[in-house]
């Protein structure tokens, strides 16, 4: 299916699982890197090289992380009138989905765990299924303009606000 024929939210879901791949784009290194390249090197990589992706530029390179899947999405479903919520959680630095049909509905192509779509009638249940699946207690953080060209760090802090965070994951995976 070429993505200019997809109708349905579900369509989507199929295109996103048959069409990319998980990774990221380096702006540094124009190019894109999967786990199964740099391996133990993955997440310095990662911290220090990410950029966000337009929704067209993941369309084109077909290889994202879930920030550049979730605008992905948002961008197709409200082209199509969809409500749209996205998240944040520090918990696996994880970005997420909802968008309202027939209730609230989690779309999540990347988190294996609860990898689908999945229906509930309210938000709020729908936030309690996905803290529930990633781990009690944990922070959900809205946003929703995110700066397309921001690097993992500005995306993080542009949501969350919180520099000692930021500070914690700097210091964790500084390039040598």
């Amino acid at each position: 299916m070429k993505y200019e024929d997809i109708k349905k939210s579900l369509e989507l879901y199929n295109f996103i699982k048959d069409n990319f791949t998980y990774g990221f784009y380096s702006k540094n290194h124009d190019k894109c890197f999967t786990r199964d390249i740099l391996k133990e090197n993955y997440e310095t990589t990662l911290f220090n090289n990410y950029c966000l992706q337009t929704p067209a530029e993941l369309l084109q390179r077909k290889v994202g992380l879930c920030y550049d899947f979730v605008e992905f999405e948002k961008d197709w479903l409200l082209k199509h009138n969809y409500k749209v919520y996205t998240y944040y959680t520090k918990h696996h630095n994880h970005a997420f989905l909802v968008y309202v049909d027939n209730g609230y509905n989690l779309f999540e192509t990347t988190y294996d765990r609860i990898n689908g779509i999945h229906n509930e009638k309210t938000l709020e249940d729908i936030k309690n299924y996905i803290i529930k699946n990633q781990k009690n207690n944990i922070k959900l953080y809205e946003f929703s303009n995110p700066i397309f060209g921001s690097d993992f760090y500005q995306f993080v802090y542009n949501i969350t606000k919180d520099k000692k965070y930021i500070e914690e994951i700097r210091n964790k995976y500084k390039v040598d």
